[in-house]
């Protein structure tokens, strides 16, 4: 076990759980190097529409955004199961409300008609409701690293051996894009949110330059000095259109200087819900990284755990946890072995149970550090962006690994492709840092 780089540190985590020396490279030179394929089980029914979406650089939110002014939806009326990253080829899956008849109908002709940078219709089906946040089965994974530092043989024998030595499972941290790889903020975003610093929360949101390019550097210092409406102004003529949420709210306050909380209020609800599952990402890796610091098994039960017992979320409904006790452990390692329970950690938010013994422990030892309570996650003013909590697996099984040599096909350097499949809630990063361990987040 190795201590985590300084940037992961600032996630929340804190270890790697193996100890080979990192073969370096990065991922994602081009969007095809990053190929992600959902899988899902549609749900039975009509009067909802499931289209399955190639894309190609375009991150699940802004697709999302995309079909909504191209289809004229609302916001409730189209869903999709997991977040994809921008810089990838993923398949992803969206469910759209239609209430069948002739609305259906104009959709689908609406559908037939799109055209969408970057983006192709590979299917449409019919479903009997929305598919929600990890309502997927999981992913399927083809990712070439390229650059790497050492001997391609080398690195193949890495890689082999670090999925060995964990036998596959993995410390199921959330991973460096849940929080950004260039402006890893987004959790300082949900941070604010919750204790209800609005400002804090605008300014971060636009400012906080991290390792952007000089233009963008400039708005962003701007950004983080500006007062008046004039000031806000120069910084929303500055913003690129891209960067819609930025414009959104500097342009906000370029009219109405000081409004935060107003200004926060233009933000599609989705994207304040993301902030704040930012934050309890990073506070969901701060109780596993204590989980391990104190030398306890990630893969292993405790006594006071509370563990997912099946998928039954995937089916619709909240997942059931069960507390570990002396009488049910030994049934309980029996399940986890077979890939049929996960023991959980936290994410705070409105009813949500913590767990009992020294992961309760924990739980709570972190949330008090945060200074959080669970009622804080119901934030004044922001009721779009109420988040109830939820347990999650501590720990997370790499299906069908895989790791052979690959082709320079224009990225360039020494290379490797890996491929596995992760269930739903895993980050291939996750996986990825293990074998990799960059010093720098832009290699991921």
């Amino acid at each position: 076990m190795l201590p985590a780089r300084d940037f992961e540190k600032k996630m929340g985590i804190e270890w790697y759980i193996t100890d080979t020396p990192g073969i370096g490279g990065k991922l994602r030179k081009t969007p095809e190097d990053f190929v992600v394929e959902e899988n899902v089980s549609l749900p039975p029914g009509d009067g909802f529409l499931a289209v399955k979406i190639r894309s190609r650089n375009t991150e699940s939110n802004t697709l999302k955004i995309r079909l909504m002014n191209t289809l004229g939806l609302r916001e409730r009326e189209i869903s999709f199961p997991g977040i994809k990253d921008r810089r990838a080829v993923s398949t992803h899956w969206f469910t759209i409300k239609t209430g069948g008849g002739p609305r259906e109908k104009k959709i689908l002709e609406k559908l037939g008609k799109a055209h969408i940078e970057g983006v192709d219709i590979l299917a449409i089906e019919k479903c009997g409701r929305h598919l929600r946040t990890g309502e997927h089965l999981g992913n399927t994974f083809t990712i070439a690293i390229r650059d790497i530092t050492v001997a391609q043989r080398d690195a193949l024998e890495i890689a082999e051996q670090v999925f060995s030595t964990v036998e596959n499972i993995f410390a199921n941290y959330f991973g460096i894009q849940r929080f950004g790889s260039v402006r890893p903020v987004t959790h300082e975003i949900g941070k604010a949110l919750v204790r209800e610093d609005f400002e804090r929360a605008v300014r971060t949101l636009c400012g906080e330059p991290g390792k952007s390019g000089p233009k963008e550097k400039e708005f962003r210092e701007k950004a983080m000095r500006a007062e008046s409406d004039s000031d806000w102004e120069e910084v929303y003529l500055l913003i690129p259109h891209h960067l819609i949420f930025e414009k959104t709210v500097a342009g906000h306050l370029s009219n109405y200087p000081g409004d935060y909380l107003g200004a926060l209020q233009r933000l599609p609800p989705f994207m304040l819900r993301f902030y704040i599952h930012s934050y309890q990402s990073y506070l969901f890796n701060r109780i596993l990284s204590e989980r391990i610091s104190r030398g306890l098994s990630y893969k292993e039960p405790l006594i006071g755990d509370l563990v997912e017992p099946s998928v039954d979320r995937i089916k619709g409904g909240r997942a059931r946890f069960i507390p570990v006790t002396q009488t049910n452990i030994g049934t309980i390692e029996k399940r986890i072995q077979e890939g049929r329970a996960w023991i959980t950690g936290v994410l705070p938010g409105t009813g949500t149970p913590l767990a009992e013994g020294e992961m309760g422990e924990i739980e709570r030892k972190i949330m008090e550090e945060e200074k959080i309570s669970e009622k804080m996650f119901n934030i004044t003013g922001l009721r779009e962006a109420h988040t109830r909590g939820n347990r999650r697996p501590i720990h997370i099984t790499a299906e069908e690994p895989s790791v052979q040599e690959a082709q320079d096909s224009g990225g360039g350097g020494n290379a490797i492709i890996v491929k596995f499949k992760l269930r739903s809630g895993g980050y291939a990063t996750t996986i990825l840092r293990e074998i990799m361990k960059c010093e720098e987040p832009l290699c991921y």
